[in-house]
């Protein structure tokens, strides 16, 4: 029998716990992602780790998305934004504003979803994340292209591209053929 603290089931690694929620949810194992997470959200909180604890919010409040269980993702968005700010973790405050938004576009609250995608992509060019600003700048696209927005759409798609680190031979493509689309939608 090991005597040792450490094995206590009173003692948990946020981290381990962490990783454990993540091989989980890849495994599509959400619910029991969904308790892995609170257990490594409270670790985090009992170890003094703002910026641990907000990740796993935001990990939380994508399980809760996933499930169509809007006011406990909100909840646990707005958590997770708290969190990250007081942490001073602008990035991944930007990447919760781009979660948040891809919540209010799914409850069809579009405008909501547009100030929150908005909001995000300002945040991560300030922290010069092309890559991340450009997935978020092609969720935002591909949401007002549901709209019918086509040039809203084809311009944000475009910058979706424009604003990546290193694009791909394929997005430069698209890039290209985004403003030849463009010049035929009329005012390019």
């Amino acid at each position: 029998m090991n005597s040792d603290p450490s094995s206590s089931s009173e003692i948990q690694n946020p981290d381990s716990l962490k990783e454990e929620g993540l091989n989980l949810f890849r495994q599509g194992a959400r619910d029991e992602a969904l308790s892995v997470f609170e257990r490594a959200a409270e670790a985090y909180a009992q170890a003094g780790n703002k910026a641990g604890e907000a990740e796993m919010l935001n990990n939380i409040g994508v399980i809760y998305r996933h499930e169509r269980n809007w006011p406990a993702a909100l909840d646990a968005f707005e958590q997770a934004q708290a969190g990250f700010q007081e942490a001073g973790e602008n990035k991944r405050r930007g990447q919760v504003l781009g979660n948040t938004g891809d919540l209010s576009a799914a409850m069809h609250n579009y405008e909501e979803a547009a100030a929150y995608y908005s909001d995000s992509s300002e945040l991560l060019a300030e922290e010069e994340e092309g890559d991340l600003q450009g997935q978020v700048l092609r969720a935002f696209s591909l949401m007002r292209l549901r709209q019918r927005r086509w040039i809203e759409a084809v311009d944000l798609m475009a910058l979706s591209v424009n604003v990546r680190d290193h694009p791909s031979v394929g997005q430069r493509m698209l890039y290209w053929l985004l403003q030849f689309a463009r010049k035929l939608l009329g005012t390019r």
